[in-house]
C-alpha cells in the first residue's frame, strides 16, 4: 500500500504538460484510481491516507533553500493543517460482463464479486427464475490539486474537496487535538 501511496503523491506533485489551451506554466498531475467493487476498501483507504499527508503539508517546500524539496510536518499537537487544497471525483458504476464461451456460468472474477451484485438485478434474477447478464461494479477516483470542471458537472460523479465546509470544520478539529 505504501508504494501505491507514494506513487500518487508523486504523480500529483508533478505538473501537467502545459498545452495551448492552459493559461498556467505549470499544472498538478490528476491520478485515477480504479478497482472492482471488492477491492474498494484497499483504494478508499489509499485516497485517506494520500489525503491525510496532504493536510499535513506533504507539498510544503522550505523556503530558505533554493530548491523546492517537500518537507516533513511535525505530527501532533504541534502540526499545522496545510494549505495544498485536493479534489476528489468518485463513481460506482455497473459494466456488463461477457460470458465465457457461451456458458451461462458468470466470468470468473465475478464470481468474488456476486455480494456487490446491484439488488436490482438480483430482484430481477429471481422473480424470472434465470440469471440476467454479468454485471461487475467498479470504483473510480479522481485526485486532483486543481478542480476540474468537466468532473464536477457530471451528475454521475460525486465530489468531495479540502475546501468543503466540513473538511475545514475537521481541519480545524484536527489541530486543536
Amino acid at each position: 500500500m505504501e508504494k501505491r501511496i507514494k506513487a500518487v503523491l508523486e504523480h500529483l506533485a508533478t505538473p501537467a504538460t502545459q498545452s495551448e489551451h492552459t493559461t498556467s506554466a505549470a499544472l498538478p498531475g490528476v491520478v485515477l484510481l480504479h478497482c472492482r467493487a471488492a477491492d474498494a476498501n484497499k483504494l478508499i483507504s489509499i485516497v485517506e491516507v494520500v489525503k491525510r499527508r496532504m493536510r499535513e503539508g506533504h507539498f510544503a517546500t522550505e523556503s530558505t533553500t533554493d530548491s523546492a524539496k517537500p518537507i516533513k510536518k511535525k505530527k501532533g499537537k504541534k502540526a499545522q493543517p496545510s494549505e495544498t487544497t485536493w479534489y476528489q471525483y468518485n463513481r460506482i458504476y455497473d459494466v456488463v460482463v461477457a460470458k465465457k464461451d457461451g456458458n451461462t456460468d458468470r466470468a470468473e472474477e465475478e464470481e468474488h464479486d456476486e455480494d456487490f451484485a446491484p439488488m436490482l438485478h438480483r430482484f430481477e434474477e429471481a422473480l424470472n427464475g434465470k440469471r440476467g447478464p454479468a454485471i461487475m461494479t467498479y470504483f473510480s477516483t479522481f485526485l486532483s490539486r486543481t478542480p476540474i470542471a468537466e468532473l464536477q458537472k457530471n451528475p454521475d460523479m460525486s465530489c468531495q474537496s479540502s475546501v468543503d465546509p466540513l473538511e475545514v470544520e475537521y481541519q480545524k478539529w484536527m489541530a486543536n487535538t
